[in-house]
């Protein structure tokens, strides 16, 4: 069940290290940045636009993953202990997202 989480928190582990301010700023930036590439995608096919959104969300969950699998107690440089019910939630929150990037790339297709 946890084979994706792992394998998207090992590719955007540099990630893990950053501070939240500046993933604040990452954040801001992508969104303001987004539009951008996609009334430029949009013109050159709407398809594209879609499968640069799926992308993004798939980076989303990249970025919480390591978050969260490679987050350490400040004080004594541990890995920190999770509660059983927080990590569904996690789970949860991962699959959802990755299962909703997968329709959404799918679904020009399946209406065409």
């Amino acid at each position: 069940m946890e084979i994706i989480p792992k394998l998207l928190a090992r590719q955007f582990r540099w990630f893990s290290d950053t501070s939240l301010l500046i993933m604040c700023f990452m954040y801001i930036g992508s969104v303001l940045i987004l539009p951008v590439f996609g009334l430029i995608l949009f013109r050159v096919d709407g398809y594209l636009v879609i499968i640069m959104l799926s992308l993004y969300l798939v980076c989303l969950v990249g970025i919480l993953a390591a978050k969260y699998y490679y987050i350490n107690d400040s004080l004594v440089g541990l890995p920190v202990l999770r509660s059983r019910k927080k990590h569904t939630l996690f789970l949860i929150i991962v699959y959802s997202f990755l299962s909703f990037s997968i329709v959404l790339v799918f679904l020009p297709i399946i209406y065409k």
